[in-house]
């Protein structure tokens, strides 16, 4: 098994540029990585998307690579970015926004911090 996942979202008008979508990426993150055997997320952003790409690669992302001029759109081709993310980094990534997720999850918090992984989730 592959172990990895691919996900993309999709904001309605009046929700973006609000921080609704940046909140519900890490949730259903931290969602992902505690419920799945999951390795490694992946997405998918055309350079167009210019309000994703930031928050993605502010939450552990990185680039893996980038399909040139791929897709048309308005008036021009767009290049796509492939973005990845291995749950190694997610467990180090997440203490960042602990202000956001403690409120959001479940008592579980609790044994998370103390044992460092997910297995108190699954259990």
């Amino acid at each position: 098994m592959d172990q990895y996942t691919y996900f993309i979202a999709f904001l309605a008008q009046g929700a973006r540029e609000r921080g609704l979508g940046a909140e519900a990426v890490l949730v259903f993150l931290d969602y992902l990585f505690a419920y799945f055997p999951f390795r490694k997320v992946y997405a998918e952003v055309y350079d167009f998307n210019r309000g994703s790409l930031g928050p993605l690669r502010s939450g552990g992302f990185h680039e893996e690579g980038r399909l040139t001029r791929h897709t048309w759109f308005g008036d021009r081709h767009w290049d796509l970015h492939v973005l990845g993310l291995f749950r190694d980094e997610w467990l180090v990534v997440r203490r960042r926004f602990d202000r956001v997720l403690k409120p959001l999850r479940a008592g579980a918090i609790d044994d998370l911090n103390r044992k460092g992984n997910y297995a108190a989730l699954r259990s």
